[in-house]
């Protein structure tokens, strides 16, 4: 796994150095990898484009089946020059725990959201935990064009 870390931070240096666009797009636990990453190890790059960094999660699972480690912390870590898009199904059984004195559902994802560094958008369909699984064609639509809008914003 660290070796991955070290390629990804290689690669991203690269690409901040040439003033490309960075964006991560992940689903489920890669959500969290990608959110480790932008915490962790993206803070060395350099601040060059700045605006052009980004990170899409397609049902990011906020809570464990199990009480347990705290999975909010990478996102609420990751640095305000980030832009974060989250995309999450108002169905998502990883937004609905019992063993929470949190918001559940969307809820918790506002709530979330309000409590991180980086400025965080958020889209809901009415889908499960992949957000686009039993959405209906018109969100899958609207929500196509939310992350192509996303990640073209301040991209020049």
């Amino acid at each position: 796994q660290d070796t991955l870390l070290k390629e990804l931070k290689s690669a991203a240096s690269k690409a901040a150095a040439s003033g490309a666009r960075m964006v991560l797009a992940s689903s489920s636990f890669g959500c969290r990898v990608a959110a480790q990453l932008w915490a962790d190890r993206m803070q060395e790059i350099p601040p060059s484009n700045v605006v052009k960094r980004k990170l899409i999660c397609f049902g990011y699972p906020l809570f464990r089946p199990k009480p347990g480690q705290d999975r909010a912390a990478a996102l609420k870590s990751i640095p305000k020059e980030i832009k974060v898009l989250l995309v999450s199904g108002e169905r998502d059984e990883f937004l609905h725990r019992d063993y929470q004195h949190l918001p559940k559902g969307t809820k918790a994802l506002t709530s979330l959201a309000q409590e991180c560094k980086a400025s965080v958008a958020i889209e809901i369909t009415s889908g499960r935990h992949n957000p686009l699984d039993g959405a209906k064609k018109a969100e899958k639509t609207l929500v196509s064009k939310r992350v192509k809008d996303f990640i073209h914003c301040h991209a020049q």
